[in-house]
C-alpha cells in the first residue's frame, strides 16, 4: 500500500525539542510526556477522506462522473420506466410516455397514463406540460374526439425530483464504471465503489416512484357542467405506482375499487334499480364515456354489484334521503342458524370439526343514512337478543 508521509503538525500541536546529549535519568517532567493531541491528529487525518487514496479515488470518481453522458443517465430512467409499467394491477393497462393522443388506444377499461417525466407538472399551474398534454390525451384520440373519456387517470412528475433522480442516476454510473473498470484502485476502493453502487440499486424502484408526485384527474359534477381537474399529491411509500394511485384515488372518492356503496351512485346517476336492470356492459360502456358517472377499476365491481342486486330482487323504491355513512357491526350465530342458512356448509365443517369447537359471527357492514341508523342499530340489538335466548 502507498503511504504519504505527513507533514507537520499544526502550529496548535507543540512540536518536541530535540536533545543534543542524552541526560541522565531523572523524574519525568510534564514536558517529557508524549502529546496525546500529537495521535489524534494523525489517527484523524488517516480516516478522512484526505487521506491520499480516498483523494485518487474521489478524483477518479469525479472525473467518471462528468463523462456520463445525458442519453446514458435517459437511457437508464428509461429502463426504469419500463419496469415501473409492467406492474399493472389493479389497472387493466399502463401508457408510458405517449407521445401523442394516437399513442392512447379508445377503450373502454381503466387505464393509467405515465406522463413523460420531461413534461412535469407544477402544482397549482393549470398551464403546465403536463396539464396541457392530459387535456389533449384527454379530449381527442387521433384527429376525432375521444369516446371514452372516463377510462382515463393521468400521473405527471416533478420537475425537482426528476432532476434528483437523473443526478443520482449519474452518480451511480460513475461508481459502477470504477467497478467494471478500475483503472489501477486497489480493491479496497474498488469495494467502496460497489457499495455506492448497491446502495442506489436497493432503493431505484422507490427512486423511480418518487418522481411522480402529482395525480391530475378529470371530473364532472353533471351533465350539465364543465369539465374540473382534481390535483391530487401522490404519495407510494412501499407500494408500486399504480397500487398508491389505485389507493389515492379510492379515498379521494374518485375511482371505485369494489361494489359498496356503487348501487345508489348508479342510482342517483339513472334510474337502473326495478325490474328492468340495465345490462352490464350498457352500464359499462356509459361509466367510461361519461366524467359525470362513477370511475370504475374495472368491470368486475359493476359485474359484482349487479349480481348482488339481482340475486336480493332489489325493486325501485324511495328510501330516506341524506349522505351516507358506513355502519359496521357483528352478529354471533349459532349452529341452528347457520343450519337454516347454510345447511351444506354446516354438514361439511361438523365433518371435520367438532360442534363445540365451532363459532360463527356474521359482520355486517352497510351505508346507512342518519336517519336509518338509529332503526338499523335496533334490529342488530333485536337480533343479538334473539340469540343469547335460543337454547
Amino acid at each position: 500500500m502507498n503511504r504519504r508521509k505527513l507533514g507537520p503538525p499544526p502550529s496548535w500541536i507543540p512540536a518536541a525539542k530535540p536533545t543534543q546529549e542524552p541526560e541522565p535519568a531523572a523524574e519525568p517532567s510534564e514536558s517529557a510526556v508524549p502529546d496525546p493531541l500529537q495521535n489524534i491528529f494523525t489517527a484523524s487525518r488517516t480516516a478522512r477522506l484526505g487521506d491520499a487514496d480516498d483523494d485518487h479515488l474521489l478524483q477518479t470518481y469525479t472525473n467518471r462522473r462528468n463523462n456520463v453522458a445525458d442519453s446514458v443517465v435517459l437511457s437508464e430512467i428509461n429502463s426504469l420506466l419500463a419496469a415501473e409499467k409492467r406492474r399493472v394491477a389493479p389497472f387493466a393497462e399502463i401508457l408510458l410516455s405517449p407521445s401523442s393522443n394516437a399513442d392512447i388506444r379508445d377503450v373502454r377499461q381503466t387505464r393509467m397514463v405515465m406522463l413523460n417525466p420531461a413534461h412535469p407538472h407544477i402544482q397549482g399551474n393549470h398551464e403546465s406540460i403536463a396539464r396541457r398534454k392530459s387535456q389533449a390525451f384527454l379530449s381527442h384520440y387521433g384527429v376525432g374526439p375521444r369516446r371514452y373519456r372516463n377510462s382515463l387517470i393521468f400521473v405527471a412528475a416533478e420537475a425537482e425530483q426528476v432532476q434528483e433522480l437523473a443526478e443520482e442516476i449519474r452518480s451511480m454510473l460513475a461508481w459502477r464504471s470504477l467497478v467494471d473498470q478500475p483503472g489501477g484502485l486497489e480493491s479496497r476502493l474498488v469495494d467502496r465503489a460497489r457499495a455506492h453502487v448497491t446502495r442506489f440499486l436497493d432503493r431505484k424502484e422507490i427512486a423511480l416512484r418518487e418522481i411522480f408526485k402529482w395525480l391530475l384527474v378529470p371530473t364532472q359534477a353533471d351533465p350539465e357542467s364543465s369539465l374540473e381537474w382534481r390535483e391530487l399529491p401522490l404519495e407510494c411509500g412501499l407500494r408500486t405506482l399504480a397500487e398508491a394511485v389505485a389507493q389515492t384515488l379510492a379515498d379521494a372518492g374518485l375511482v371505485r375499487i369494489d361494489d359498496l356503496g356503487l348501487a345508489e351512485e348508479i342510482d342517483a346517476a339513472r334510474g337502473w334499480l326495478g325490474d328492468a336492470v340495465p345490462a352490464g356492459p350498457q352500464l359499462a360502456e356509459e361509466f367510461a364515456r361519461f366524467l359525470f358517472l362513477p370511475r370504475l377499476i374495472n368491470d368486475k365491481v359493476l359485474q359484482t354489484a349487479l349480481q348482488s342486486a339481482l340475486a336480493a330482487g332489489i325493486k325501485q323504491r324511495v328510501g330516506p334521503g341524506g349522505p351516507k355513512r358506513l355502519y359496521s357491526a357483528t352478529l354471533r350465530l349459532d349452529q341452528n342458524d347457520i343450519a337454516r342458512i347454510a345447511p351444506q356448509l354446516l354438514s361439511q365443517l361438523t365433518a371435520v370439526v367438532s360442534p363445540v369447537d365451532l363459532k360463527f359471527t356474521l359482520s355486517i357492514d352497510a351505508l346507512v343514512p342518519d336517519v336509518s341508523r338509529a332503526q338499523l342499530e335496533a334490529i342488530i340489538a333485536e337480533s343479538e337478543k334473539d340469540t343469547r335466548q335460543t337454547p
